[in-house]
């Protein structure tokens, strides 16, 4: 076996133990073997890597927590493409969380910048669900099994909002602001409406407060060369203003609220009065509710952020991983056309600055999140392949695409052009996610 620089391990309890990179190699041998694999060169190979990469990432007098490592072993297995050995290693994983749970009351376990106990969480539950690539998919939609990924698919996400909801709810006496965050066309908005309900249920209510109507007039925003505007960036937000006003409210004070009128593009005259009452937590269903401008004057410890991503796990016909930009620009596309009379072609050609905003002020802040929720469901994409693959055929062929929507367009098309189509189904519910972009939701 390869030696490692690191000496100790940082058990959970604190105690250093000594690190042995053997013990990796059989906890991956293991994981393989119950699923029928016994290659230990593999197994050597494998844990090599791992201490490759923690060696990479921290210094050589730090002491990996335990965490950690197991981390970083689902992380190799997964993008070696061991599918079934990353499954059974997260089962294992899965079954001694909740065993510690269960005698010590402890939480949801602690992400990083990239959640990674939620991406393989997701995937365990895509393998034994018979949908963790797009052939699986294919086969279900074809035998008509969907509808059981739907309805389960459906019960797992609001499992999740159950335990969000537990959770704000256990700390009222200190919450005074719940955030929701997350990318375009992450699922911000039924979230937080299914969210509402569910705090309601337990004498608690969330009363919004509209990021939008706080924007700059447009007359003070940068266009590019095609005269499109970014409404992408926090800057285009009086964040002095939105923080001033958060303070007030939280402090028991009422505030005017501005309203913004989206048709001129600038401020109206008139305010809306608001003012908490007991009972109430103030809510921001926005983009960019981790940016850290945004609440700088709120302490952290009176908030609640709650993080969303089209978090899909399912592998394309190619080996390659769908992409979750590609499942959120899916989403927004078939959103604008019907509810924003906005073209898939001129989505297509802006998302340019979604991509780029949400790099810089989104996903970095990813790890301040209380609790990061998968708002992916694998049943939506033949839906989007019944409602948009036409479109990038003619896009691709009609010789106005930018260098960067052709890239993507590209390969959106050969990613939907494995799928079997799907129309809507009426299992899908009227609250899912999913409906807030195909629409037919209530």
């Amino acid at each position: 076996m390869v030696k490692s620089h690191f000496t100790h391990v940082t058990k959970r309890t604190g105690e250093l133990v000594p690190f042995d990179t053997e013990r990796i190699m059989f906890a991956i041998y293991k994981a393989a073997a119950s699923v029928g694999g016994r290659d230990l060169r593999r197994a050597k190979r494998l844990a090599e890597r791992v201490v490759m990469l923690l060696e990479d990432r921290f210094p050589e007098d730090s002491s990996p927590q335990v965490e950690t490592i197991q981390d970083t072993i689902e992380e190799v297995l997964i993008t070696a493409g061991h599918v079934q050995t990353a499954r059974s290693f997260i089962v294992y994983r899965e079954g001694r969380r909740l065993a510690r749970e269960q005698s010590t009351g402890a939480s949801r376990a602690p992400h990083g910048p990239v959640p990674y106990r939620v991406l393989w969480e997701t995937l365990a539950w895509n393998v034994n669900h018979g949908c963790s690539t797009l052939a699986g998919l294919n086969k279900a939609v074809a035998d008509e099994s969907v509808d059981d990924v739907i309805r389960e698919s459906e019960a797992r996400f609001d499992h999740e909002l159950e335990a969000i909801a537990d959770q704000i709810t256990a700390k009222q006496d200190t919450v005074k602001l719940v955030i929701v965050a997350g990318p375009s066309s992450s699922g911000k908005t039924t979230t937080t409406n299914r969210l509402s309900e569910k705090l309601q249920k337990r004498g608690i209510e969330l009363v919004a407060i509209s990021v939008d109507n706080y924007f700059r007039d447009l007359a003070f925003q940068p266009k590019d060369v095609r005269g499109d505007y970014d409404y992408e960036t926090p800057e285009a937000i009086d964040l002095p203003l939105f923080n001033a006003h958060l303070e007030e409210l939280l402090a028991g004070r009422k505030i005017e609220s501005p309203q913004f009128d989206f048709h001129r593009g600038r401020r109206m005259d008139e305010t809306v009065p608001l003012k908490l009452r007991k009972g109430q937590l103030a809510l921001i269903d926005t983009l960019h509710g981790l940016y850290k401008g945004l609440t700088e004057r709120i302490p952290d410890e009176l908030k609640y952020k709650v993080y969303i991503e089209a978090l899909v796990q399912v592998m394309d016909h190619r080996g390659e991983w769908v992409k979750f930009t590609d499942v959120r620009l899916l989403r927004r596309m078939a959103r604008d056309r019907v509810h924003r009379n906005v073209t898939p072609f001129q989505t297509l050609d802006h998302w340019h600055y979604v991509r780029r905003s949400e790099k810089k002020h989104i996903i970095p802040y990813l790890g301040d999140a209380d609790f990061v929720v998968n708002g992916s469901f694998p049943y939506e994409i033949p839906l989007y392949r019944h409602l948009l693959f036409d479109f990038f055929e003619q896009y691709l062929s009609s010789g106005r695409t930018t260098e960067d929507g052709s890239e993507r367009a590209e390969r959106v098309r050969q990613m939907l052009a494995g799928v079997v189509a799907m129309k809507d189904r009426p299992s899908i519910p009227a609250n899912s996610v999913v409906r807030e972009f195909i629409g037919g939701g209530a």
